[in-house]
Formats: C-alpha cells, structure tokens, sequence
C-alpha cells in the first residue's frame, strides 16, 4: 500500500490483522495519530509509516510489539519524548524516528536495543547529551543524531565501535577524535573548530587515518601548517581547506613563510554538495552498512 496517496487515518480494520508480519503503508497522506490498537498486532515484524503526515505521540504500548525487526516512522510529525516502552524491542534492528517534532532527552533505556543496526534520531528536537547507555549497542553500524538540540561533548567512545561504519552527528560540540584507522571519509565543516594546525582540535592523530580519502575542514578558524604525511599529502583540493583563518601547506599550495589572512574558495565555484547528508534509504541500510566497506564521520552543521 505505499505510494498509494491514502489521505485518512488509519483503517481500523487493520488492527484486527493479528497475524500481519508486515505492513508497509509509507508515502501516503495518512493523517489523525497513533492511538492504542498497535499492541494488537503481536505478531509485526516490520512496520512503515514513514512519509505521512501521522501526529501526537508514540504511544506506549508500541512496547508490546516485541517481535518487531524494522520500525520507519521517519517525515511525520510525531512529538513529545520517545517513549522507554521502545526499550523492549529486543529484535530491533532498525528504527527510524528521523524528520519528525521529537523533543527532550533520549531515554537511558535506548541502549537495551541490543540488536539495533542503524539507529535514525536525526532533524528533531531532541536535547540533553548523548546517552552513555548507546555505547552497549554493540552491533550498531549507523549512527544519525545530526540537527537537533544536543549539547555536551561527542564522547569519544563514538570512534571506538568496531561495527560503526556511519556515524553523522551535526551541531556544534567539543568533541574527540577518530583514532581507528579505517576511516575513510571525514568531514569536520562549517563546526566553529579553531586554533593552530597542528596544535589545535584537529590532532596529530589525522597521521592515523590511513585509508583516509576524504577531508574537509572548511568553513573552520583554523590557522597553522597543514599537516603532511602519507594520506594528508594526497588531501589536496584547497576547496577542502577554504575559509579559515589563515591556513598554509603543500596541499592548497600555500607557502608558510606568507599565510594569507582568509584563504576563500574561487569565485564562481560552490562548494560541492554533499549527497551523503541527504538522509538514510532502507536500501542503504541492507546493503552499505551491512556489508561494512564503509567508514565515514560526519560532524557538520
């Protein structure tokens, strides 16, 4: 029933579907809330409202549903906090709450969700700090908290899962740094660092980044020589290191002995966009984040 331009609530008749496994109802116009009938369908394992127009809350007994494996309720305008209830789905590996009007802090109880694989929170309103809880996700392999309303220090047992291939975290934070070397693609823009290259928040550690094939660091107040190495002398593009404060190296071609006080991208050229900020498809959690080829971080603004 997806893509079906359904413009209702949802039937009720599907409630009594006690041995529905999966239903997929995404991509319509389904308006009203969620009500209290989802308990009934015990037997659920994947379930797809995404891209409706669904309000109010998650109700509570949406932790009834324990043999779920899937849950997109992503573009929707579903509010108020995410209830603990969620932490009882112990076969969850995807839920996606991405895109929607969620706010306070995120339950300690999320990291029961020993299961999950990707985990979507991103474009809410979300706040308080990451909780130390996620870090018992062991399985997890993406990880979206960009733009909400977090605040603290991205801990740096973030760099340290060995599943975690996708990790975008958005905002403004003090933050550590990725040792693990098979990072491959790193993107640090638009997020206020500053200091001097390499004494600043940018470490010695981007030496150990050894698949690194990918930088940027624009849009900063970085100031300082570019570090060099066997990845960092192949990061190159000056579009990588535009606007700062005064950056030089062999990379964008700037002598250090004359730092030019903002170095700006050409005028005329945009800075590319980024198609990996455009949000997380089902596809690419079965196929890109399974097959764990991947490394990225992504701390943009």
């Amino acid at each position: 029933m997806q893509g079906n331009s359904f413009n209702d609530s949802i039937p009720p008749s599907l409630f009594s579907l006690r041995h529905l496994e999966e239903l997929d109802i995404s991509y319509n116009l389904i308006e009203g809330t969620f009500g209290t009938n989802f308990g009934n369908l015990s037997n659920l394992k994947r379930l797809y409202l995404d891209n409706n127009s669904i309000h109010g809350e998650i109700p509570t007994q949406i932790g009834n549903l324990t043999n779920f494996h899937w849950l997109s309720l992503s573009n929707n305008k579903i509010s108020e906090a995410i209830p603990p209830s969620l932490s009882h789905l112990k076969w969850l590996t995807l839920l996606d709450l991405g895109q929607n009007f969620l706010t306070m802090e995120l339950p300690t109880e999320i990291g029961n969700l020993s299961k999950i694989e990707t985990l979507l929170l991103n474009n809410n309103y979300l706040s308080g700090q990451i909780p130390p809880s996620i870090r018992r996700m062991e399985q997890l392999v993406c990880l979206d908290l960009r733009d909400n309303l977090l605040s603290g220090e991205i801990p740096t047992w973030l760099f340290d899962f060995n599943t975690l291939s996708q990790l975008n975290l958005g905002g403004k934070f003090p933050f550590g740094f990725p040792t693990r070397p098979s990072f491959f693609l790193l993107d640090l823009s638009d997020n206020n660092l500053e200091g001097t290259l390499p004494q600043s928040e940018i470490p010695y550690t981007l030496e150990n980044l050894l698949e690194l094939s990918y930088l940027d660091l624009s849009n900063n107040k970085l100031e300082g020589h570019i570090l060099s190495g066997p990845q960092m002398d192949r990061m190159n593009d000056p579009n990588s290191f535009a606007n700062n404060i005064g950056l030089c190296g062999m990379q964008i071609k700037v002598s250090c002995e004359k730092v030019p006080s903002e170095p700006k991208l050409k005028e005329g050229k945009l800075k590319k966009s980024k198609s990996w900020e455009t949000g997380f498809s089902r596809e690419m959690a079965v196929v890109g984040y399974s097959s764990g080829f991947l490394s990225t971080v992504l701390v943009t603004e």
